[in-house]
């Protein structure tokens, strides 16, 4: 990693961190195929990262039925535990993206 990489990581860290205080209830937009497997997948991850329940706020299916987007809220501890469960989720087969 350059030098204005690492800077750059440090400022967006500052700015993130910044903007909550934690704990905060935080809430994931993941996009993925339209399965009741992956919305279980999705919430059973960010249950093993946080180590608390995790809800699932809304479901909104595509036009054509093939995605969903699925709105999940957890209680994060930090803005590490954050961009850990973003990278995490993304792993998670069927997930296209998470927001």
């Amino acid at each position: 990693m350059s030098e204005s990489d690492e800077a750059k990581t440090f400022e967006e860290r500052a700015r993130f961190e910044d903007l909550l205080e934690f704990p905060t209830e935080f809430t994931f937009r993941v996009v993925a195929a339209a399965s009741p497997q992956v919305a279980r997948d999705s919430t059973e991850c960010l249950e093993r990262l946080t180590g608390m329940s995790v809800s699932i706020l809304s479901t909104n299916p595509s036009r054509t039925g093939k995605w969903s987007v699925y709105r999940v809220q957890a209680t994060v501890a930090s803005a590490d535990q954050i961009r850990t469960a973003y990278d995490e989720l993304a792993k998670v087969s069927g997930v296209r993206m998470v927001l």
